[in-house]
């Protein structure tokens, strides 16, 4: 069970995600309707429950999964949805691609402003396209002896696939375990790159103004991210 703050989406995913079938090489819980076909009871969704724990690293299965997802949900269109969320995390992603302006405290500002920069002038790989995807992977793998990873948590954005692997690479800084570019193999992941660490910065002051993160620990989490930056964008830049 999990709160459903965005009654469209929850439907949207529900119709969709209780048809889709996906390959072995991921397991994907389905939401479960009521017997009238509602997807909302008391402001929550139910899924189906998947055998697993988190797991730091494995990096490698993770993004073999990954892949496996986002083929499985390659020939969806467009929610509509995703034009007027306006979640910290929704909001800070337009900030990102360039969707909406970045109107921060000065301290996010000179970490975000030259990410920002770097990003718009990052060429995009012909033929790359938007697609459906999961856009806070990191957290959201599951794992069993002797199944193929899970994933969770399904938060849908319509963003290029390689975008959602970019997430996992900034995302791995506060991890001990050790992630090598080599196992991306994304077209345009310097671009990812970038956003990505935009849009990790512009959610930290979107949750202040939410109400959901106290102001130092934002500025805390910020500092995290400028410090890591060099480490973070040399393999795609160099």
């Amino acid at each position: 069970m999990k709160p459903a703050p965005h009654p469209d989406e929850v439907r949207w995913i529900g119709k969709t995600f209780s048809q889709l079938t996906f390959s072995p090489d991921v397991r994907v819980p389905r939401p479960v309707a009521t017997g009238q076909g509602e997807w909302i009871v008391q402001d929550h969704v139910a899924w189906t429950w998947i055998e697993g724990k988190e797991t730091v690293g494995n990096y490698d299965d993770k993004l073999i999964a990954a892949r496996a997802f986002h083929t499985g949900v390659r020939s969806l269109k467009r929610p509509s949805f995703v034009d007027y969320r306006s979640d910290p995390w929704a909001l800070a992603d337009r900030v990102a691609w360039s969707e909406r302006s970045a109107d921060y405290d000065a301290h996010t500002m000179t970490a975000l402003a030259p990410i920002l920069e770097m990003a718009e002038s990052a060429s995009m790989p012909e033929g790359v396209r938007a697609q459906v995807i999961h856009g806070d992977l990191s957290g959201n793998f599951v794992f069993a002896d002797g199944l193929s990873p899970g994933i969770i948590d399904i938060t849908p954005y319509w963003r290029p696939e390689g975008f959602a692997e970019a997430v996992i690479w900034i995302d791995s800084i506060w991890f001990s375990a050790c992630i090598s570019p080599d196992a991306f193999v994304q077209p345009g992941m310097a671009t990812f790159v970038l956003r990505a660490l935009a849009r990790r910065l512009a959610e930290q002051p979107e949750q202040v103004a939410a109400g959901l993160k106290t102001a130092a620990e934002a500025a805390g989490v910020v500092t995290h991210l400028n410090e890591a930056t060099e480490k973070l964008l040399e393999p795609w830049l160099s």
